[in-house]
């Protein structure tokens, strides 16, 4: 498998942004921060869940979406 800093083509900074938008979608089931508060305010996971789940994926859909004019963006940014 080709390294990715190994083809000029892929940028740097694109892909951060590409695989920062696809690991948001669901970090709060690893985030001990969302457990915690779970707990601490007694609510059941469903409960828990119903506000992130529908934020968090919006949020890595929205960055995905804006991939494509960040990498015109930066593809065509004088050098």
């Amino acid at each position: 498998m080709e390294q990715a800093h190994a083809n000029p083509q892929y940028s740097p900074e694109i892909l951060v942004i590409a695989i920062g938008a696809g690991a948001i979608g669901w970090t709060h089931v690893t985030d001990s921060t969302f457990w915690v508060v779970k707990e601490y305010l007694g609510i059941c996971l469903a409960e828990a869940l119903k506000p992130v789940s529908w934020f968090n994926p919006a949020i890595a859909k929205a960055s995905v979406a804006l991939l494509p004019p960040a990498v015109l963006e930066i593809h065509l940014a004088p050098t």
